[in-house]
């Protein structure tokens, strides 16, 4: 079978052992990811960062069952954790999950925890949903974990450019009429709803942008200090975006409006970007693709320069390779942004 021609990485250390984690851990993995890395986590909110990783760690039922972390006879000194979203593929609905937060300690580094991480539980995990996505990047502890994927599977690549706009330098926006308001919400309902339901029309893929994602993803005060303004027009929403500030920077975690809304699509930048100005952000980052629906208003409110790119790796599990074929086309429409990742 394809996942017995797995290489089995070398043996842990004996008492050790990687298991899914159980519930009420959460302080033992916090440990491992507050030593693992120099500031965990990496925001700016009112919570603590256990709630935080609370938050994080309940991000699915189903994604919450595979939690992953190395046991000692001195207690958890690795962690893996994973989100699962519904994603909208065509005309169907499919479960994606991504890995997110992974660390070890650094005492108990080089003792290859990593990965036992990485292989235990593979084919139950894949088996459970219906499609992966991975990160392409160059951190030689990443290339080494790759010899443990799984054989002769196909993987669809895609490639984010993240942009970045000088606040201070954005061009300047005519002041015009519109027919909408522009207005911060603290929650989503039946509005983003229904916007979603025409938006995704223009998509192929997207993660699903749901009154319950998003409220999870942007509302939820353990999730960090976002904050949303949504354009509005007798009752109904025509768009909405997600920014967030740290330190000097801003970034625009998630925008979405209704197909072929030009105009509102430029109003929220530029209510975004003069909102950051007025802040005193120094830059702002925003990912898009190169031929993203978005991707000529971002340019004409100053988003012109890539700050560097990053590789997405799509990997079907639950149904034929060929039905998501048309994510290695990078003229396919999906909508991705730094949002559906834990990094913004």
């Amino acid at each position: 079978m394809v996942y017995e021609r797995i290489p089995s990485p070398p043996a842990l250390p004996e008492g050790w052992s990687a298991r899914f984690a159980r519930p009420n851990e959460e302080e033992a993995v916090l440990r491992v990811f507050e030593q693992a890395f120099p500031r965990w986590p990496k925001l700016e909110g009112s919570v603590s960062p256990l709630e935080h990783l609370r938050w994080k760690m309940s991000c699915h039922p189903l994604a919450e069952k595979f939690h992953i972390v190395v046991d000692t006879p001195d207690g958890i000194v690795g962690a893996r954790l994973e989100w699962a979203f519904d994603t909208k593929l065509n005309d169907r609905v499919v479960l994606m999950r991504e890995s997110v937060d992974r660390g070890v300690m650094p005492e108990h580094q080089l003792k290859y925890a990593m990965s036992a991480m990485r292989v235990f539980g593979q084919q139950l995990r894949d088996a459970s949903f219906d499609m992966y996505l991975g990160y392409q990047g160059g951190a030689p502890g990443m290339e080494k974990l790759r010899k443990y994927r799984v054989p002769e599977s196909t993987r669809y690549h895609r490639r984010m450019d993240i942009l970045v706009c000088d606040p201070a330098l954005a061009p300047p926006r005519p002041a015009s009429e519109t027919s909408w308001q522009l207005c911060e919400v603290k929650s989503f309902d039946e509005r983003a709803d229904a916007l979603w339901s025409k938006a995704s029309q223009q998509f192929q893929f997207g993660v699903i942008r749901s009154s319950a994602y998003l409220n999870w993803r942007y509302a939820d005060a353990r999730a960090g200090g976002y904050v949303v303004l949504a354009a509005e027009e007798n009752g109904r929403w025509l768009g909405y975006i997600v920014r967030r500030s740290s330190g000097e920077l801003g970034y625009i975690a998630d925008l979405l409006a209704l197909p072929e809304r030009s105009d509102v699509v430029d109003s929220l930048l530029s209510a975004a970007i003069e909102r950051f100005r007025r802040e005193g952000r120094r830059e702002i980052e925003c990912w898009s693709e190169a031929h993203s629906v978005y991707r000529w208003s971002l340019d004409n409110a100053g988003f012109r320069k890539p700050r560097r790119s990053i590789g997405l790796t799509f990997r079907p599990l639950s149904f034929p390779a060929a039905e998501a074929a048309f994510l290695d086309d990078p003229t396919a429409s999906i909508l991705f942004s730094a949002g559906d990742t834990d990094l913004v």
